[in-house]
Formats: C-alpha cells, structure tokens, sequence
C-alpha cells in the first residue's frame, strides 16, 4: 500500500466517505449482481463506489443517504441550464402526453433541426440519432461515402464516444478490449500539424477525413494552439479529405458551438448533450450536398437509423434548452467559469500545489502535474492517486466533480456557489500540499 502524503489522505476520504453513504454501498454490493463491476455506465464509477444520486433539482443533487451536493458537472457537461428546468420538464411532458414514439416524422423534428441549422453556419442539413456515439460513427461512415476513401485520422486521447474505431489509441500506448489494431485509422498528437501533414502524405488519396475536438474533452479541457486547428482544415481540403469536428462537448461554448468561437469550419460536425435537454441525443450535419448520401434510394446511400431517431420528448427538450441559451446566457456561463478557473489557479498558486487548471467558457479542468498541457499525453501522465484523493475530498464536502478533474457550470449555478467551490478545492490543495 501506498505511503505518500496522497495515499494517506485518499484513504482518510474514503473512509469518511464510507461512513457517509452506507445506503450507496449497499447499493452498489446489489448492483454487483447484475452490472459487471456494479455499475452500467463506466464514467460514473470511482472507488470504494459512486453515490447514488436519488433528487436533482437546479444545481443540486441529493444521494441516497440524504448528502446534498452542488453539482458541478452537470452530466458531464450535458444539463447546460441545469437540473429540472421547468420551461424543459413542462414541454418534455406536454409532448409525451400527447406523442409517445412512433415509426413516422413528429412535431418538434424540423423545428429543433431549424434551429441548430440557424446557429451553426457550417450545417445546413443534419440527421438526429441518441448518442454522441452515434453521431462520430454516422459521420465517419458519411466521409468515407463521399469521399470514397477508408482512412480517418483522430488525435490520441480524443474521446468520440464509445464506437470501437475511433477507441483506437484513446490512451497513449494502449488499445481498450475489443477494438482491432486493424482498424483503417491513423493517429497524431494534439496540437501537431507537422504530424497531421505526415501523416495526409503517407495516406495519399486514401484518407477520407480527420475527426477532432476544437477542445479535447476527455484529455481534461485541452485547448488548441494558434495555428492547429486553421492548419487542420487547410491541409485537410488540400487532401481532399473532409474534416469533422465533434463538438458534442464543445458545443456549449456559444450559439455556433466551438467552431464559431475558434474560427473554423468543418465539412461535417457531430453534436450530442445539450442539444437534448438531458435526454438521450446526438446529431450529424453538414453541407446539403454532403448529407446528400443519407437520402433513401441514394446511389450508395448510407443508412443512419434507429427507432428512438428525433423522438418527440428529445425534440421538445432539446428546443426548450436552445431557447433559453441566449446571447445572454452564453455571457453569464462564460464569466462563472472564468470566475471558477481564476478561483482554482488562485488557491493552487497560495498553497504551492503542483497543479494547474486548464479552462474555456464554461468548462474548467484541474491537473496535478505542472508539465505543459498540449496533448493528451501530458494530461494522462498526472498523479491520479492525488486527483483520486482530491475528487474524493470534495465530495465529502459537498462539491459533485468528475474523478478527472472536470468541472462544468451551468445557467443557473450563482456566484456563490463558485466562491464555495474554490473554498472546499482550497481546502483540499492545502491538504495535498
């Protein structure tokens, strides 16, 4: 076992934490039976076990024992105005009062898609699916359609949810149970456009596209560097190749989504998380010429289906959540999580951490390492027995983080509970140091 200062304090949290949740322990000794490692959603675990969340309500979560947390990742980013929005639970129950799902197109379909159409200038036409999965995988298979080419490159560590091809090289030196190394895929760092250019000459005209995130999301809020993503796009339309760019986390960052705020323009953009109000989601879109291969009776047409596609609840979430992010909203979310970064990069520099925080708009990573962060290597390589115990502490006061260091704002989270939030880190940092 572990001596170091982390280890030490770890164990004092889990213990604590223990004590905290029996209920959720026990819990989780029942869902052993039936889940594999007792749970049936892989992000949401972290030893001894996760909290079972029983209410939610704005930016509060309640536990089974009764604990009371400020959420601060909102689903890993998807609850963007927050939990039990009225205008949101009063139309998801308007709708499916009225319209369960059905094997026919559904008031709300055109509307929602209208919508996102008017706000990402690089999609005229999209198709809905239920997950962000399904976005990267329908995507990938419209470019190698169009361009009929097999090769697709990704950045190693880039998360495109969990479709096997693009879980290729998730993690540096490493290839997750179940995806072949056979895969027509290639890799490049984050942040490398030399290894991009090299990597295009090498396909030569066999490459159909690059998928990247405008900011890596799982790597932990890993931001571009001046020149990557204008490179990316200029070499790839040199290539011949389409460029798609996920912003199923990204999108967030304003009323285009990343894209905008950044400056490029992809050929095809996969979206997912707010788009559907906390309902299951996910889109792909792009030119009307491109999406042109998902047209039934299209000559090699691509099929993209699937019997919850556009459901009329997901519909009406996904517009009442658009509506509410207004210029307005997208401001407010800016400036708390400006107000939650320099918090953190504040109390780190105070208690002489060796940590740094990585943040845009409304999304706030936290790293224990001080090597620079301009890929996913840098981030993978941080102590994860000190961020463990980090994460841990700050659940045991109140505060609802990813177990990488992810914090996520919302519409609705005040001022108050950000100075809350960097008050409890503090208290952590100066633990851990």
């Amino acid at each position: 076992m572990s001596t170091t200062p982390a280890a030490q304090l770890l164990e004092r949290e889990r213990k604590v934490f223990e004590q905290r949740t029996p209920v959720s322990g026990e819990r989780f000794a029942r869902a052993q039976a039936v889940f594999p490692g007792g749970d049936t959603r892989a992000a949401t675990f972290y030893a001894p076990y996760p909290a079972t969340i029983a209410e939610t309500a704005g930016t509060r979560l309640v536990d089974v024992d009764g604990n009371e947390y400020i959420d601060m990742l909102f689903n890993y980013t998807s609850m963007i105005v927050g939990h039990a929005h009225p205008s949101i639970t009063d139309a998801v129950t308007r709708t499916f009062s009225r319209t369960t799902p059905v094997a026919a197109p559904v008031i709300g379909q055109i509307e929602l898609a209208e919508e996102i159409v008017r706000r990402v200038s690089s999609v005229e036409q999209l198709r809905f699916v239920n997950s962000g999965t399904e976005a990267t995988m329908g995507a990938t298979r419209i470019a190698r359609a169009a361009t009929e080419r097999d090769i697709v490159i990704k950045t190693i560590g880039g998360y495109h949810g969990s479709f096997p091809d693009l879980d290729y090289w998730l993690r540096p030196d490493r290839f997750p149970a179940g995806v072949p190394d056979s895969s027509p895929l290639r890799v490049i760092p984050y942040n490398d456009p030399d290894a991009l250019e090299a990597v295009l000459g090498e396909c030569g005209e066999g490459c159909a596209a690059l998928i990247i995130e405008p900011v890596m999301g799982t790597a932990g809020v890993i931001l571009p560097t001046d020149d990557f993503l204008s490179a990316a796009r200029e070499l790839t339309h040199a290539a011949g190749a389409l460029l798609i760019v996920d912003e199923v986390i990204t999108f967030r960052l304003g009323r285009g989504g990343a894209q905008q705020r950044l400056g490029i323009e992809p050929d095809l953009t996969t979206l997912g998380k707010v788009i559907g109000g906390g309902l299951p989601v996910g889109a792909v879109g792009g030119s009307a010429s491109l999406m042109q291969v998902l047209t039934p009776g299209a000559e090699k047409a691509v099929s993209l289906s699937g019997t919850f596609n556009g459901n009329a609840a997901t519909m009406a979430a996904g517009l009442a959540t658009l509506e509410l992010l207004d210029d307005e909203a997208f401001a407010r979310l800016d400036v708390l999580g400006d107000r939650l970064a320099d918090g953190l990069r504040t109390a780190i520099a105070r208690h002489g951490a060796p940590a740094q925080v990585t943040s845009i708009g409304s999304l706030v990573n936290i790293h224990f390492t001080e090597e620079k962060l301009l890929d996913a290597g840098a981030s993978l390589a941080a102590d994860a027995e000190t961020a463990a115990a980090f994460h841990l502490g700050l659940l045991n006061r109140g505060i609802f983080i990813a177990t990488r260091g992810l914090f996520a704002v919302s519409t609705v989270t005040t001022e108050a509970e950000i100075d809350q939030t960097v008050e409890v880190a503090g208290e952590m940092l100066a633990a851990l140091a």
